[in-house]
């Protein structure tokens, strides 16, 4: 747009001192123009009751236009609680309509807000203490939800509202203190589980690597991928033996296996020979035969691979003083004698011996 000549600038100016085309309002401390000044005068003369009164008004319009006007309707009721309103009930009605839209908008902790607000200027009003406890409940807070109902029907004993909503909140309070216990009990016996583990391994002299004991963050020691290991733990049987959740890791075919229940006194042979038979489809070129794989442990610390006799049992090779188990659960590599190229290139450096 091109500069304007003096006679539009002079109407521009003339214009802007005219509070109906005003682009912004005075600052405080700004000369007022007649016209702006004869406005002001009528506002300071205005109650101020009657002023927040029209915008409470004007937000219950925006209100009734629907959703994509909910948002001027706060404004609107923002505005009228900026003046000094003397008027109680109103002052109520105000924080209560606000507490409305805020509900509807999801916004919960405002909405709690406001109803408190209200009630504090008219404590009687249901309609209010509803929504109240009605935001507690969508908030997870049941206990101050169902103290707000008993509030609402000492009022109203017959709110069908309140009522539904007091049963619903107490339902839920109690499928949180169920599962609150539900949880504790499941962690003492997990927690007399792994106490007994942990007995039952010291008396062994079996190495059990806790989280946090001796690993780093970055602690590289064999985990099993998409699975969580609390599915897999150990447990004693009436005979007191161990039943070991072990896995087993095929380094040459990047794949796993999990025996979820190896009991301490079983043979690594006669577990493979389960394992193994028939041939595993990744066995593509068949050379995991139980007469052609070794099996081996990896010691963390120095990086070694110490091999396991196939005619030895579980309990042989977790007590040996180079075997730790981290996560409680015992991990083995399984390779192959016939895989020459891989067994040369990835496995025989790392060998540190056979028998200990």
């Amino acid at each position: 747009m091109g500069r304007l000549s003096p006679e539009d600038e002079e109407l521009e100016r003339k214009f802007q001192s005219m509070p109906l085309f005003m682009d912004s309002f005075p600052q405080e401390g700004d000369t007022l123009s007649p016209a702006m000044e004869a406005l002001q005068a009528l506002l300071d003369e205005t109650d101020p009751n009657d002023l927040a009164s029209g915008l409470k008004e004007s937000g219950n319009e925006a209100y009734r236009l629907g959703r994509k006007r909910w948002d001027d309707a706060i404004q609107y009721y923002t505005n009228a609680l900026g003046y000094p309103v003397t008027d109680k009930a109103l002052l109520a009605t105000i924080y209560a309509n606000r507490a409305q839209v805020h509900l509807q908008l999801g916004n919960l902790g405002k909405a709690l807000h406001d109803c408190k607000q209200s009630l504090e200027n008219k404590d009687k009003s249901v309609k209010v203490i509803y929504r109240a406890g009605r935001a507690c409940f969508l908030l997870g807070r049941y206990k101050d939800c169902m103290d707000y109902c008993v509030k609402g029907l000492r009022i109203e004993p017959k709110n069908d509202k309140i009522s539904v909503m007091f049963d619903d909140a107490k339902r839920k309070l109690m499928e949180e203190r169920r599962g609150r216990l539900e949880k504790k009990s499941r962690a003492d016996a997990e927690r007399e589980a792994n106490e007994r583990i942990s007995q039952a391994c010291r008396e062994r002299e079996i190495r059990l690597v806790e989280d946090g004991d001796g690993s780093d963050d970055d602690d590289d020691s064999p985990l099993l991928p998409g699975d969580s290991l609390l599915d897999y733990r150990p447990y004693i049987d009436d005979d007191s033996n161990i039943h070991w959740p072990v896995l087993i890791l095929y380094p040459e075919y990047h794949t796993t296996d999990v025996v979820r229940d190896w009991h301490e006194l079983s043979s690594f042979r006669d577990v493979f020979q389960v394992m193994l038979s028939p041939r595993p489809d990744w066995d593509v070129d068949q050379n995991y035969a139980i007469d052609q794989i070794r099996v081996f442990y990896r010691n963390e610390s120095s990086n070694d691979l110490y091999e396991v006799d196939l005619d030895s049992r579980l309990i042989d090779a977790m007590k040996r003083p180079s075997f730790n188990v981290y996560h409680r659960l015992p991990t083995f590599l399984i390779t192959s004698y016939a895989s020459t190229a891989y067994w040369n290139e990835n496995v025989q450096q790392f060998i540190r011996c056979n028998k200990e």
